[in-house]
């Protein structure tokens, strides 16, 4: 049993398949993403998201005063799409974390994980 459990765990670990056929394999799954139902999850997470989005806001800030002073358009622009692609990295990672609380609590409550996946990209759809 503790051989499939380690199986499950590298399966979902490298973003491969996951089956679950023992109540301990998905005891296993479970302890390993618990901390993914939270928007960013693990605290490291979080606080990795919370530096990047102090950074578009400083970024913000820079713009303004770039604005203000009248800088070229073509510094506008590269420092915009910084901005943009930083916002996005953070929206990735919270999507990607409601991902896989979706298809938890699909797996926890016996289900195949079919809705959970399509709440999942209904929110992808929504921030693309």
């Amino acid at each position: 049993m503790a051989r499939k459990t380690r199986e499950v765990a590298a399966g979902h670990r490298s973003g491969g398949p996951v089956t679950i056929e023992t109540q301990e394999s998905l005891d296993q799954l479970m302890e390993e993403t618990a901390d993914a139902g939270t928007a960013g999850g693990a605290p490291e997470v979080v606080n990795g998201l919370v530096k990047r989005l102090r950074r578009v806001e400083g970024q913000a800030r820079g713009l303004q005063k770039m604005l203000i002073e009248g800088r070229e358009c073509e510094d506008l622009i590269i420092q915009l799409a910084a901005m943009r692609e930083a916002i996005s990295k953070v929206g990735m990672v919270v999507i990607g974390k409601y991902m896989e609380k979706c298809l938890r609590e699909d797996i926890a409550q016996g289900k195949s994980g079919k809705e959970g996946l399509e709440r999942a990209l209904n929110i992808l759809m929504k921030f693309s």
